[in-house]
This record gives structure tokens, C-alpha cells and sequence, in this order.
């Protein structure tokens, strides 16, 4: 025990992480739904329609030393290492756009688990309400 004597011990609250099943809806459920209500993003790739919403709705600002400017860059929020609060706060903001520009919701997320759990064909798409 001696060589503990002094030592500072921290207890702090561990935040959870974004889960696979909140990357899951995202990917499979939120960004499907999004190529299908914008039409000039159904030609692009999940991984390219999240950059646009990252680029949007998770993004910092910073000097661009080759262009000269400021510019906006977006900042990956699906991680295994980000945080589950942050996951949501991204959700929120993509849902609370989606509303204010086109008057719909998101997928119900416990409807696209069900549609999971379902054991769906490879390859198949969930396709919302």
C-alpha cells in the first residue's frame, strides 16, 4: 500500500459512446431516407451523403492556407469513439432540418429495428413508413 500513499485518484462519469446500432440506423435508415426526399443526392454514395451532413450539421471552421479563407469542415460524429450524446444532438439537428424543409420526419427508429430484427434479404433496403 505504501506505493499508493499520495496517489490522486479520479472518479469521473464515462460518457457512452455512439452504439452500432445508432451507426445502423443512420446509415442504414436516416441516410437512404434523405437520397430518396433530396433527388440530386440519390446518384451518391452513404459515405458521401454523410459527408454533406457532417459538412452541415457537424462541422468546425478554420483557415484555409490554400485557398485564403475560412472554411468549413466537417467533423466525423458516428465514430466508435464519439460520444452518444453527440450522436444524437446530430440526429436532432438532421430532423429538425428535415422538418423545416420538407415538412416529414426521420424514420421511426423503432420501426427501422423491428425491420432489423426482421432478418431482412441481403441487400434489401429499409424503406420507412
Amino acid at each position: 500500500m505504501e506505493r499508493y500513499e499520495g496517489a490522486h485518484i479520479v472518479i469521473s462519469e464515462e460518457k457512452p459512446a455512439v452504439s452500432d446500432k445508432m451507426r445502423g440506423y443512420m446509415f442504414g435508415a436516416v441516410i437512404p431516407f434523405l437520397m430518396r426526399l433530396v433527388p440530386d443526392w440519390a446518384k451518391l454514395s452513404n459515405e458521401q451523403v454523410y459527408e454533406i451532413l457532417k459538412k452541415n450539421f457537424n462541422y468546425l471552421e478554420a483557415f484555409n492556407p490554400v485557398t485564403k479563407r475560412v472554411e468549413r469542415y466537417g467533423q466525423s460524429v458516428m465514430a466508435r469513439t464519439s460520444g452518444r450524446e453527440a450522436g444524437m444532438e446530430f440526429i436532432q439537428e438532421i430532423e429538425g432540418w428535415v422538418l423545416e424543409n420538407y415538412g416529414q420526419h426521420l424514420p421511426d427508429p423503432e420501426k427501422y429495428k423491428a425491420w432489423r430484427d426482421s432478418a431482412p434479404i441481403k441487400g434489401e433496403a429499409y424503406q420507412g413508413d
